[in-house]
């Protein structure tokens, strides 16, 4: 029998040779930055100390994207920068999210301020207290670094799932290019290190089992047990979720999570069958691509985030510094994967 996972595939565009819906997210931004940042009129409010305890002036604000030196006796020590300035801030309300963030010369996150939201869950509900502690969790972030040693630990508010999102991807997607864009010093190395571009051979269409998926690499596998949750816990040194470790054998399963790009010919037919896999590619516009993810175990990847707001809060796609994360319109459900040699339960 094949494995009912709970399986979704999800259209995205992917790649340079993208929609001009994607490239309208990747790169409207940018524009917006070009032609009139709004980071002047918020620094006007705020003291340099503020988001970096080493500055005590502002230098002008210039660049591209936007950005003013934060000095310390007239020596740069950092940039501050506007998030929606550098990236698109767009909360739940329809409107940015403004957030001026300090850099320092290494890349870390020295500091942020709110300055501007209309975000409704905080002007009637959550306290905005919340929102302020949740984004001061970033700081100390080196944002160019991958070790797990400086992913800082950020609690999600609960109630704010959106809002939530929207602050993490634009205070560390802004943080990347303001790094790069300066030449900082973990953004030079970051950039040097980048892989070679790589293409996909969509000309391959023969059909294969589970097992070769898997084993050439066209399926990705994530399994994390009880066990291994909490030891990832005890790394962070967030207290309060160490004092609630998971119940039950610590060697079960917590979740087990299958991804694969759907919409290559060889991985879509093998996965989908050629019936539901060209029925995928006559709904795909041109340059779009699908990603089948499959979930087994009690961690549900489609998140509290979509059961209030159609939004899938725990899965997000990373491109450079740009991300893209999968709403219900994007959702289609299937039952099980046709795939070969995978029994239901099993690990294949």
């Amino acid at each position: 029998m094949k494995p009912d996972f709970g399986l979704g595939w999800r259209s995205a565009s992917l790649g340079f040779l993208a929609t001009f819906l994607l490239l309208f997210v990747l790169l409207c931004p940018q524009a917006e930055a070009n032609a009139s940042g709004r980071l002047g009129e918020f620094l006007s409010g705020i003291k340099a100390a503020d988001i970096d305890p080493a500055a005590d002036s502002f230098g002008e604000v210039e660049g591209n994207p936007p950005a003013a030196k934060l000095l310390k006796g007239g020596q740069p020590v950092g940039y501050a920068f506007l998030t929606n300035d550098v990236v698109d801030s767009t909360g739940y309300s329809g409107k940015p999210i403004n957030i001026v963030v300090g850099i320092d010369l290494d890349g870390k996150i020295t500091g942020a301020k709110l300055v501007e939201h209309h975000e409704p869950i905080v002007l009637v509900g959550i306290p905005q207290a919340k929102i302020e502690h949740y984004i001061d969790g970033f700081v100390g972030r080196r944002v160019l670094d991958p070790s797990e040693e400086n992913r800082m630990p950020v609690d999600i508010v609960s109630g704010a799932t959106v809002t939530m999102m929207v602050i993490a991807d634009s205070m560390t997607q802004s943080a990347v290019k303001i790094a790069r864009s300066r030449g900082l010093s973990a953004g030079a190395v970051n950039v040097a290190s980048q892989p070679a571009h790589r293409a996909i051979d969509q000309t391959r269409s023969a059909v294969e089992t589970w097992q070769d998926l898997l084993g050439d690499g066209s399926v990705r596998r994530l399994a994390i047990t009880n066990k291994e949750l909490d030891d990832l816990f005890q790394r962070t040194g967030n207290a309060a979720a160490i004092a609630r470790p998971q119940q039950g054998d610590p060697n079960a399963s917590f979740v087990d999570v299958y991804v694969a790009l759907a919409s290559v010919p060889t991985v879509g037919r093998s996965l989908l069958g050629d019936a539901e896999y060209d029925r995928l590619r006559q709904d795909l516009k041109p340059g779009q691509q699908a990603i089948l993810v499959a979930g087994d175990g009690p961690y549900s990847f489609r998140g509290s985030g979509y059961v209030r707001g159609g939004i899938f809060d725990r899965i997000e796609l990373i491109q450079n510094e740009g991300s893209i994360r999968f709403r219900d319109r994007n959702y289609r459900r299937l039952g099980a994967v046709a795939a070969d040699s995978c029994d239901r339960g099993s690990v294949c």
